[in-house]
């Protein structure tokens, strides 16, 4: 009767260590899973348009065919450049005739403050750049100027977090009234694994023989060491905004 009374006594224990495990297992698939889901939502930062205003005059207006003046501010001569000539494909792929002034190329963008420059020295500054702009335009025929800005965003997240995870493995043991179940799930949550900062451009486009604004937007592209792409992304989503907003 002992012998048998014990083999019931571990048939009992392992039913309850196969139970334990069961829900130690359903219970870790369920953490994995939403630390999945909390992971997605992470890694789905892209490039997009934070915000854009347009002159509700211009809404039924197009400039498609026309001329463009394209100009960029930006933190060297390389990335100004490939602002440029991104923003110039975008806007030709539409039907507009971009056209780039190198002597602008010192210009400061209207809206934007030198360094040290004083209140009033900064609002001489941007009518003596708005002036420039506006006889920039003239001179090639341009109907519009589109005047882009480029700054690091530091605030701006990957858009590739890296991350991990471990399910530990399972033991058990059993004897009498003892039994024992362990196990273990080990996450790593995104640590920022892509190096290098976010971008933001932001975009004015005028009238170029007013100066008046037509149309503006900012935009911002995640943290990434590729400053091409992140350059051609803020083209292809700012342009895309212009052609949305009909002026295009």
């Amino acid at each position: 009767m002992s012998m048998l009374s014990s083999l019931h006594a571990s048939d009992r224990t392992q039913t309850r260590i196969g139970r334990s495990r069961s829900v130690r297992r359903r219970a870790a698939v369920r953490l994995v899973g939403s630390v999945l889901a909390l992971l997605l939502v992470a890694g789905c930062a892209s490039t997009q348009v934070d915000a854009q205003w347009v002159d509700p005059q211009y809404a039924k207006q197009s400039l498609q065919g026309t001329t463009v003046l394209v100009t960029c501010d930006a933190q060297d001569t390389t990335v100004r450049l490939l602002c440029e000539s991104r923003f110039a494909a975008r806007l030709a792929a539409l039907g507009a005739k971009p056209l780039s002034d190198p002597g602008l190329a010192a210009a400061t963008p209207a809206g934007a403050t030198p360094a040290g420059a004083t209140p009033s020295s900064a609002a001489l500054g941007a009518e003596t750049n708005a002036a420039a702009l506006r006889a920039a335009a003239k001179a090639i025929g341009a109907r519009s100027v589109l005047q882009v800005s480029l700054r690091a965003d530091y605030s701006a997240p990957s858009a590739t977090p890296s991350f991990s995870f471990g399910i530990g493995g399972f033991g058990a043991s059993g004897g009498g009234s003892r039994s024992g179940v362990g196990g273990g799930v080990g996450v790593a949550m995104p640590v920022g694994a892509t190096s290098g900062a976010g971008m933001a451009g932001s975009s004015t486009l005028v009238d170029g023989a007013s100066g008046r604004v037509i149309w503006s937007a900012r935009a911002t592209a995640p943290a990434s060491s590729d400053m091409s792409a992140q350059v051609d992304e803020l083209a292809a989503v700012s342009v895309n905004a212009l052609q949305q907003a009909g002026i295009f």
